[in-house]
């Protein structure tokens, strides 16, 4: 049976994207070698920046045993799930500007441990395997630019012949498990297939565009400001970056 084209993203073409020149072949290939060394460098910034995530919550109890003043500390730091730090430095502006006045107020340690306080009162464990948000980005991301570099979707099953078997089913989806398996070497075939079909599910008739995950890629930097220049249509916004939480 033909696999259902509902089921791909809007913005993926029927038919193949086919090179009619060699010259074209090599633009295509040098620019897709370049987003693959991009989306390899951002994984590895995400990872240098968070180190080795532990599951959501492992960081949840580490963060309640943290305020205890009767838990053991641990022997070193350790910063803590990116969605638990993002909550806590919610919180803990919103303490931060009824404690002084001010929409723009200095965090504080005492702001801080409130922000986690809060974050406690208002966050519950999560049922079910844990997921590692960062991966998950970064796979679709690999989907979004195979898809686009070739005009094929990403394809992959959990069973074969009704044995549990998770593999791609076709050269794009294998293309982007190998992609995966390189940035990230610890993650199995199983995790990354199931990564890839939530993907078709989530993305199926919308939009899935390399450029939507990572907006500054093609940007510039002003050599004298250092501010960010990004293509035409986009604009960058300061906003009040989030601080790193850690626990220890």
């Amino acid at each position: 049976m033909p696999r259902p084209r509902s089921r791909d993203p809007l913005n993926l073409p029927s038919e193949p994207n086919l090179a009619k020149t060699p010259e074209r072949e090599q633009e295509l290939t040098d620019e897709f070698l370049r987003r693959i060394a991009y989306v390899l460098q951002s994984y590895t910034l995400f990872r240098e920046a968070h180190g080795p995530i532990g599951t959501f919550n492992e960081d949840l109890r580490l963060l309640k045993n943290s305020l205890s003043k009767t838990a053991k500390r641990l022997p070193a730091r350790k910063r803590i799930h990116p969605e638990l730090e993002l909550l806590i430095n919610f919180h803990a502006r919103n303490h931060a500007r009824t404690r002084t006045g001010s929409d723009h107020p200095t965090l504080t340690q005492e702001d801080i441990d409130e922000g986690a306080r809060k974050t406690l009162e208002t966050v519950n464990p999560r049922r079910g395997r844990p997921e590692d948000l960062g991966l998950r980005y970064h796979v679709e991301a690999l989907m979004a630019l195979c898809q686009e570099t070739c005009g094929l979707p990403a394809m992959a099953q959990a069973e074969r012949d009704n044995v549990y078997d998770p593999q791609a089913t076709n050269l794009t989806g294998e293309t982007v498990i190998r992609l995966a398996r390189h940035i990230e070497p610890s993650a199995t075939t199983t995790q990354i297939v199931g990564i890839m079909r939530a993907a078709r599910r989530r993305y199926a008739g919308k939009p899935m565009r390399f450029l939507d995950f990572f907006p500054a890629y093609g940007g510039k930097i002003d050599s004298e400001t250092a501010e960010l220049t990004l293509r035409p249509g986009w604009k960058v916004e300061h906003f009040e970056a989030s601080h790193p939480i850690y626990c220890r």
